[in-house]
């Protein structure tokens, strides 16, 4: 029998909904970290989230559309770390 891990105590009080264009919601932790490169000569944003790699296993870099607190992303990547949990790397839509 497969260990299965519980991450809703991960996801209780720092998550938000993330609903995928015709799609159901699930819960991420977003964020929108500041970055700057060639000593701050270039800066911007990197929209990141960590989800349940299960919840968001039919998501497809390069085409799902997402809808995370008021702005839409396109998912760029998917980062699963080996235990459970993804990395979902997305960019501004245009």
């Amino acid at each position: 029998m497969a260990f299965v891990e519980d991450f809703t105590v991960f996801f209780a009080d720092f998550s938000v909904p993330a609903t995928p264009e015709g799609g159901a919601a699930v819960t991420v932790i977003f964020d929108r970290a500041h970055i700057e490169a060639m000593g701050g000569d270039i800066s911007g944003t990197r929209p990141v989230a960590l989800a349940v790699s299960a919840d968001v296993s039919s998501w497809l870099p390069r085409t799902t559309l997402v809808a995370i607190q008021g702005s839409t992303y396109l998912l760029s990547d998917v980062q699963p770390d080996g235990t459970g949990l993804s990395l979902l790397i997305f960019e501004v839509a245009t």
